[in-house]
């Protein structure tokens, strides 16, 4: 007997909805596939709204572009679920979503800068800051960095501010916004070498 034919005849929408935190998302994941109806999606997602919108609001600092990157996750979601093997759910869900975000990442303006800053970190062009893990590794350490220096870097290139506008908002004077960026940058690449000795 298959995986899908073991499933129980009475699972149903009604019994993920009365017991969604127990059942196998890759369960309900079969029944769909199975039955083709979307109904029992409508609650997969909703289990993972709030960590989604989370992860993408850690990349993005932006909640409308949080939001957006989580609605653009659900689309690839519904592309591929119904013929696509899934063995764990929330991980193929994360990675969708992070892969979105990374790619409105390098699309922003002021990334390409943090991304010649970045290239700098790195000894061949392998592991140049446009691969994903790269990208990541980079926005894993920034919050790392001490306060000022994270708001500031943060600020400058994932977020697009002017040293102005970053100035007004956490109340330091452009020469202190420029110091933290420099400073930030600098740090960035010592916590860079460090994360890959240890890799």
């Amino acid at each position: 007997m298959n995986a899908i034919n073991a499933i129980s005849p009475t699972f149903s929408i009604t019994t993920i909805n009365r017991d969604l935190d127990t059942t196998s998302d890759e369960r309900i994941i079969l029944e769909y596939q199975q039955t083709k109806n979307k109904r029992l999606l409508a609650p997969l997602f909703k289990k993972y709204n709030e960590k989604l919108f989370g992860l993408a609001f850690y990349y993005l600092s932006e909640r409308e572009q949080s939001m957006d990157s989580v609605m653009e996750t659900y689309e690839v979601v519904l592309k591929s679920i119904e013929s696509k093997e899934i063995t764990y759910y929330k991980g193929w869900l994360m990675s969708i979503c992070r892969n979105i975000c990374l790619k409105k990442i390098r699309d922003g303006k002021k990334f390409s800068e943090l991304s010649e800053v970045a290239d700098t970190f790195v000894e061949n062009e392998e592991d140049s800051v446009y691969n994903n893990e790269t990208i990541e590794k980079v926005l894993e350490l920034i919050p790392k960095l001490k306060d000022n220096q994270k708001n500031c870097v943060e600020a400058f290139y994932l977020q697009s501010k002017s040293y102005e506008e970053i100035s007004e908002t956490y109340n330091l004077s452009f020469k202190e916004v420029k110091s933290h960026i420099q400073n930030g940058k600098r740090n960035l690449k010592i916590l860079f070498e460090n994360s890959s000795k240890s890799t």
